[in-house]
């Protein structure tokens, strides 16, 4: 972790100036509060930044600094906050497969969607590196944030599953421009135009598919059906009453066919 400093006043040095001292206490981990001995380095007159080794992943620590010289040292500066990683160790999600925007195939979960969040994973939590050069924070699609599947069944639980416990809920529909989902934030990071995506369906599914489709649109099919025989009916109709007048107006004006 690095450490920066502005130098003491000028006025304020009592002596000669022999460094500086950095103390740190770790006070979380991992999100848990953590306590530990206070450790101490040094730095010398001239320095004004440093870099703390040998720290804890994932951790936050108090820090104090304070200029000394041949009599000690000096007032401590005021207190404060330094962590070691931007990003927790697993960020917690909750899911349901929704091709092409997130899949489960053969135990694993793909799709664009889970791309661009690890990408953005690896960019923005990069302070914290694995010897393979890989980020230390990863995201769990096994578990949410109590400890229960991530995996749901569909939109419903997952939208009943959101909290400030969980991490990632993906995907949640919204509209353009939308921030904020209830208290939550939102992220759009994709857009549908509205299209149908075709996809590959086992073959033993496809006449219970295709029987599930006449089921849920058969009131459209039967007003279809009756608007039919409706127009049929009247055009019917009409072209008897235009072949009634045709015969009508051919027997008034035929020759031999006089009135006085």
């Amino acid at each position: 972790m690095e450490v920066t400093w502005g130098p003491v006043p000028d006025g304020f040095v009592h002596g000669i100036l022999l460094g500086y001292r950095i103390y740190y206490t770790k006070i979380q981990e991992e999100g848990r509060p953590a306590t530990s001995k206070t450790q101490v380095i040094t730095a010398g007159p001239y320095e004004q930044n440093t870099i703390i080794m040998l720290l804890n992943n994932f951790a936050i620590y108090t820090l104090e600094i304070t200029a000394f010289t041949i009599k000690g040292d000096g007032v401590r500066s005021t207190i404060k906050d330094g962590s070691t990683c931007n990003c927790p160790r697993e960020f917690k999600t909750t899911w349901y497969p929704f091709p092409p925007y997130i899949k489960y195939e053969e135990g694993a979960v793909g799709g664009f969607i889970p791309r661009i969040l690890e990408d953005a994973v690896e960019h923005f939590c990069d302070d914290c590196l694995l010897d393979n050069g890989k980020s230390t924070s990863a995201i769990n699609y096994e578990l949410d944030g109590w400890g229960n599947a991530a995996q749901k069944s569909g939109v419903e639980p997952l939208i009943s599953s959101i909290d400030s416990r969980t991490d990632f809920s993906i995907p949640i529909s919204g509209y353009k421009g939308q921030t904020h989902y209830s208290v939550y934030r939102y992220v759009k990071l994709a857009e549908s135009p509205g299209v149908a995506f075709i996809t590959v369906m086992d073959p033993n599914n496809k006449v219970i598919a295709i029987g599930n489709v006449f089921i849920d649109v058969w009131p459209l099919l039967l007003l279809s059906a009756v608007m039919m025989i409706a127009a049929g009916m009247v055009m019917w109709i009409m072209v008897c009453m235009n072949l009634a007048y045709r015969i009508s107006s051919k027997n008034m004006l035929s020759p031999g066919s006089y009135s006085f």
